[in-house]
């Protein structure tokens, strides 16, 4: 199983058993989660169990906490957020190439978030993993296109990847 890590705060935010897509040249992967039930102790019910509560399986399993924005706040955070990443990439000696290819995704998938939340301000939902650090990354999720998919979305390039 690989686990991936926000490589700027160390926070587990995800991991390889859930359908994966990657978009924007595989600089984003778009996650696909779903609603489940919880039990009294706030366990993934089992069948049997008495449910108390649905909750996203992710943010659940990754102690993802709620981070509530509006479109321009979020932008906002890219910047410091994307010069870290932009330092990581020139520690693992990524050309500039490729820095291009990522910085052209990210505008492109922020173009998308821009365009959907232009329609919906309530399109997409924020989330940080649980240290909530500063410049840590900032993951954003709508319903998917069947608007029931809950749907998460990484920028690959700032996650850490660890094998279990």
């Amino acid at each position: 199983m690989i686990i991936y890590e926000d490589a700027l705060s160390g926070d587990e935010v995800c991991s390889d058993v859930y359908k994966t897509k990657e978009l924007f040249n595989g600089h984003v992967l778009a996650v696909e989660s779903q609603m489940v039930g919880i039990n009294e102790e706030g366990d993934i019910a089992q069948e049997g169990d008495d449910v108390t509560a649905e909750v996203n399986q992710i943010v659940h399993a990754h102690n993802l906490t709620p981070f509530p924005l509006k479109f321009k706040e979020w932008q906002s955070t890219l910047k410091p957020f994307l010069g870290a990443v932009i330092k990581k990439l020139d520690e693992e000696g990524k050309d500039e190439e490729y820095k291009n290819s990522f910085k052209k995704a990210v505008m492109a998938f922020v173009g998308d978030v821009k365009a959907k939340m232009k329609k919906d301000k309530e399109a997409f939902e924020f989330f940080r993993g649980p240290k909530l650090a500063d410049n840590a990354l900032v993951i954003p999720m709508d319903w998917g296109e069947d608007e029931s998919t809950p749907t998460l979305y990484y920028f690959k390039d700032a996650l850490n990847i660890v094998k279990c």
